[in-house]
C-alpha cells in the first residue's frame, strides 16, 4: 500500500511539474507548432516532448523539470544541447539551426 501511495504521489508530481513546463515554455512550444512540429504525449516523466525536422534532419526538443531544475534539451540528428528554461524562440531557433548545420 505504501509502495502504491508513493507510485501515486511521483505520478501527481511529475503531471504538475508537466504542466508548469508547458506554462514557462508556452512562446517556444507555440512557436515549434506554428512551425509543423508535434507534442507527443504526456509521459510519466517530468518532461514535455517536441518532435519535428530542422534542415531534413529528425529533431527533438525537451522541456525537463526535475532534481537539476528546468532545462530545455535539444537534440538533432545524434548531437544535443542543454539550454536553460527561459531561452527565447529565437535563440532555442540559433541552436537547432546550429545543431543541424553541423
Amino acid at each position: 500500500m505504501l509502495l502504491l501511495g508513493g507510485l501515486w504521489g511521483w505520478v501527481l508530481f511529475n503531471r504538475l511539474w508537466q504542466g508548469g513546463l508547458v506554462q514557462d515554455g508556452a512562446a517556444v512550444f507555440a512557436e515549434l507548432e506554428a512551425r509543423g512540429w508535434r507534442r507527443a504525449d504526456p509521459s510519466l516523466r517530468a518532461r514535455v516532448v517536441t518532435t519535428g525536422q530542422v534542415s531534413g534532419k529528425r529533431a527533438r526538443v525537451e522541456a525537463r523539470g526535475g532534481l537539476r531544475g528546468s532545462r530545455w534539451r535539444v537534440q538533432v540528428g545524434g548531437r544535443g544541447r542543454t539550454l536553460p528554461l527561459g531561452t527565447s524562440p529565437d535563440e532555442l531557433q540559433a541552436v537547432l539551426d546550429e545543431l543541424a548545420a553541423s
